[in-house]
């Protein structure tokens, strides 16, 4: 009995230090967006002669967003939109975890251009409820949406020979750890 008595103390500190221990954290992540528009893409009406890299500020952040332009890419000579020819592309050559791509593009010729993930599978996309800023009827423009889920994404022209594929602004939803 005195045993117990001596072992009680001992096992009630071991019980109350278990129950006030708490957990680890789970680690969170924060949901930043960075919004690639004609203004800031650095690129001029004049043709690419050669890919380029666009690092864009993350709000708050030191850490930066990039974005490659194929060689060819350029701003329209007219109008405010990025242009893609033949195979020109957009992607992302950050690692952060994108949660999905939200594209304003001119939609007057239809869907010009395919999303792909990092297995280069094309990603379907959905209407999004995001408004376009040239919702003018005379300027086509539209928005999709297109989860990524993924660190490794890029957008590909589809209208290969003809105008190419215009799009107003890319904004790229990611998670920074």
């Amino acid at each position: 009995m005195k045993k117990l008595l001596l072992l009680l103390p001992a096992i009630a500190l071991l019980g109350a230090c278990a129950e006030t221990e708490e957990p680890l954290p789970e680690p969170s992540a924060e949901t930043k967006s960075v919004k690639l528009t004609t203004a800031n893409s650095t690129l001029t009406s004049e043709a690419l002669s050669e890919s380029k890299q666009v690092s864009l500020d993350i709000a708050g952040k030191e850490e930066k967003y990039t974005f490659e332009f194929s060689a060819g890419c350029s701003l329209h000579s007219k109008y405010d939109e990025f242009v893609l020819k033949d195979e020109q592309y957009l992607k992302s050559v950050s690692t952060y975890k994108v949660d999905r791509l939200v594209i304003d593009y001119m939609s007057k010729k239809g869907i010009t251009f395919d999303v792909k993930d990092a297995s280069n599978q094309s990603v379907t996309s959905h209407e999004s409820t995001v408004a376009t800023e040239h919702s003018d009827a005379d300027d086509y423009g539209a928005v999709l949406e297109y989860p990524i889920n993924g660190t490794s994404w890029s957008l590909v022209n589809t209208n290969t020979g003809k105008a190419g594929t215009c799009l107003y602004s890319v904004t790229v939803i990611f998670e920074m750890e």
